[in-house]
């Protein structure tokens, strides 16, 4: 009798202990939508440091840690000069829907602004480098 029963007992463990398969949730950074509603959320919590690491291209990183000061200055100088209307662009790129170019390696949010009785337009870039999207620099 037990000659049955621990076969029966080694199959039925085997065949429960086996986990079950999760499959990995893709990042946030691999849609473009979701990477503006992320990196929005990054500069809303003061979290400059990985803003900057994360949310521009790695080789413009690479560059901007190998000059003089490395990240330290880069994440200060940054801050003072361009923080403000990173997160301005950002803020009305999470209201819009972008346009692509034809590979779908470059979305472009139209975000439209006014300044007294004038308006204006500009193109917001990001661009996609591997699986993540990244804010096209220079603009």
């Amino acid at each position: 009798m037990i000659s049955t029963v621990l076969p029966s007992l080694a199959l039925c463990l085997s065949i429960f202990a086996v986990p079950l398969q999760v499959t990995p949730k893709p990042s946030p950074r691999e849609n473009v939508e979701s990477t503006v509603v992320e990196g929005l959320r990054l500069l809303e919590s003061r979290d400059y440091r990985t803003f900057l690491q994360e949310y521009f291209p790695p080789d413009w990183v690479k560059a901007k840690m190998a000059e003089p000061g490395g990240l330290n200055a880069w994440v200060e100088g940054w801050v003072a000069n361009s923080l403000g209307n990173v997160q301005r662009h950002l803020k009305q790129a999470s209201t819009l829907k972008p346009t692509y170019d034809e590979a779908k390696t470059t979305a472009i949010f139209r975000l439209t602004f006014q300044e007294g009785k004038e308006s204006f337009v500009k193109n917001y870039k990001m661009v996609k480098v591997g699986l993540y999207w990244y804010i096209e620099p220079r603009q």
